[in-house]
């Protein structure tokens, strides 16, 4: 009896710093909800919809006091996550800068042939291409919504990956310019490209690698990984971290582009951005997430295709469209919307 006392004693005093998180994140002196565990009921009923949103709010009342219990004595095989972190505030107002029409109406006689389609993951708010001009909007018919970072929105349809062409301007480079810190997409090898995406997990390649990383090691291996080699562990001033046996620039690292395919198949939000590839990228607020497929028994993880995500949080007000990208060789004065 003592002992057991003693250890549920013991188990107390080391606190949440003793857990493994599986939905939240540390962050600074905050425990944050994991985004990409928010982001997969962005597709559930209303009613469950409405529960996510209390299950935030009551959070953030215990978000500080449970960093305070989580710091302290974390165990040595835990590293701490690199990645930067935005604070609550800065991400709540990082699309305040996007240009907005003043309404529906407006966007469609200023762009009478726009392309629009429901995004990827989020079926309550619209994409809206206009290819004449390439730009896009995202627009939110019904109600108020805010859109998380990193929501799913298109992707590119089919394509291959093959040594880089610099000559094709209708490509996307394979690139992991912020390292581990890139968000990517996990699928397993063997699964079907065209099943729900929330059958697979999306976060960073360093929160995507670690576990991985730990089994390749058991087997006396590295987890390797397109074009970039082996991911080496690592520490630079108490910090854990990957970096790439190959990076860019690097001899021997195979620069790669994702070709798209001549398809003129039915338009949908899978393919939605085809018409826009550009190896420049856009200005705005988009970027990508790239789906890399695992294969455990190589421990290998193979670059698929790119997908596009918004960077930020995007706050959408009912009816009012809000150009999230636009080419970079754009003028900032165009085009000659109402900002608000």
């Amino acid at each position: 009896m003592g002992d057991a006392v003693g250890f549920r004693a013991f188990a107390a005093w080391k606190g949440l710093s003793a857990l493994a998180f599986k939905v939240c994140n540390v962050r600074g002196p905050k425990v944050s909800i994991a985004p990409e565990k928010l982001a997969e009921f962005q597709t559930a009923p209303l009613s469950t919809v409405e529960e996510v949103k209390q299950l935030e709010k009551d959070h953030l009342k215990y978000e500080e006091l449970l960093a305070f219990m989580a710091t302290g004595s974390a165990p040595v095989d835990d590293p701490i996550d690199p990645r930067d972190v935005e604070s609550e505030e800065a991400a709540a107002t990082a699309s305040s800068d996007l240009i907005t029409f003043e309404s529906e109406a407006a966007l469609r006689a200023h762009a009478p042939d726009l392309v629009e389609i429901a995004t990827m993951s989020d079926k309550h708010v619209l994409l809206l291409k206009d290819q004449a001009r390439r730009e896009v909007y995202l627009l939110s018919q019904k109600d108020d919504h805010i859109l998380p970072a990193l929501t799913l929105l298109g992707g590119f349809g089919g394509g291959v990956l093959q040594t880089r062409n610099d000559a094709v301007a209708e490509a996307i480079p394979w690139a992991l310019p912020k390292g581990d810190k890139e968000s990517v997409q996990l699928m397993m090898q063997g699964d079907d490209d065209d099943t729900k995406n929330k059958s697979k997990k999306a976060g960073s390649l360093y929160a995507t690698v670690k576990p991985l990383e730990k089994k390749a090691a058991q087997a006396g291996t590295s987890v390797t990984i397109t074009a970039y080699g082996k991911l080496q562990a690592t520490t630079t001033q108490g910090m854990h971290h990957f970096t790439f046996q190959y990076p860019d620039g690097e001899p021997r690292h195979k620069a790669m582009d994702y070709i798209l395919k001549n398809s003129a198949g039915k338009a949908s939000s899978g393919n939605f951005f085809a018409s826009l590839a550009d190896r420049r990228g856009w200005q705005g607020s988009l970027g990508y997430m790239w789906r890399l497929v695992h294969d455990p028994v190589r421990h290998q993880l193979a670059a698929r295709k790119p997908f596009v995500v918004n960077e930020v949080k995007i706050s959408l007000k009912k009816g009012i469209p809000v150009k999230v990208a636009w080419p970079k060789t754009a003028m900032a004065t165009t085009p000659p919307p109402t900002e608000t």
